[in-house]
């Protein structure tokens, strides 16, 4: 059996999924992707490991306890540890608010963007406690936990709980060694994203809300991923990392532009 660190990651037939499958197997991991839609998960484990990085593919809907408990099993039986769990699958949902939403739809986005996350803290973290692992979980919240946007309510509702399980389990597994953090993107280029924001005037004004006034890559989300596992991040646990290029800073109009322009049309005002 190599000795190579071993990591969970849900989410990861595309986005930031895929984006983190190509980061940690860059760096030497063994990586136990995980994916509902199979066919994608399918050719994303065929690109990888066409570079040359240890991947295993696992269909299975996050949302099913039994189905993650079996994966889990079966991800120690093969290589004897657990080192690290990306929890990155999620679902939007559709584009009604508080007014209009359908309590069905809700209630899916909670079972797997919530129940799914929390099915893997807790399986992961036993094997980490039973085995004296002292590893490390990240999940996935999102801007929509730190301030109010359009965006559907159980989407926000559920990256909401995502940031304070974070912080909670932080604190119930910390004793044992048991790191979790969690990332929060900004808009990021992602398929998911492409199919809510599917009209140009929308992807712009949603740029517009960052400070460069441009969307997240995949990319840039993997990597805060992969060091917050990796232990070069030994000290840091409870925290939630914002990979928003500033969104939540504040997402006003640009004043000190406003100012400048109208100081220049009109001189000596």
């Amino acid at each position: 059996m190599e000795d190579k660190k071993v990591v969970i990651i849900t989410g990861a037939a595309m986005g930031i999924g895929k984006a983190a499958v190509d980061r940690f197997g860059r760096a030497g991991w063994q990586i136990a992707a995980v994916d509902w839609n199979g066919e994608a998960l399918a050719a994303t484990e065929a690109e990888m490991t066409g570079k040359g990085y240890a991947v295993d593919a696992y269909v299975l809907n996050v949302a099913d306890y039994d189905a993650c408990a079996a994966m889990v099993t079966d991800v120690e039986a093969k290589y004897g540890r657990i080192n690290g769990l990306y929890n990155n699958a999620g679902i939007l949902g559709d584009r009604d608010g508080i007014l209009g939403f359908d309590h069905e739809t809700v209630k899916d986005a909670f079972e797997v963007n919530v129940f799914g996350s929390l099915n893997l803290i807790q399986l992961v973290a036993r094997v980490m406690d039973r085995l004296g692992i002292q590893g490390a979980i990240v999940n996935t919240t999102s801007i929509n936990a730190e301030v109010g946007t359009w965006d559907p309510i159980g989407y926000i509702g559920s990256k909401g709980a995502m940031k304070a399980i974070t912080q909670g389990a932080a604190f119930h597994l910390g004793a044992q060694g048991i790191r979790v953090n969690a990332v929060s993107p900004g808009a990021t280029i992602t398929p998911m994203a492409a199919s809510v924001y599917d009209v140009p005037p929308a992807r712009e004004a949603v740029a517009l809300n960052h400070n460069r006034h441009r969307w997240i890559t995949p990319e840039e989300v993997a990597n805060a991923a992969f060091w917050l596992i990796s232990d070069e991040a030994s000290g840091v646990n409870g925290i939630v990392v914002a990979v928003d290029d500033g969104y939540a800073t504040g997402k006003g109009a640009d004043l000190l532009g406003i100012f400048e322009e109208w100081e220049s049309e009109h001189p000596q005002a």
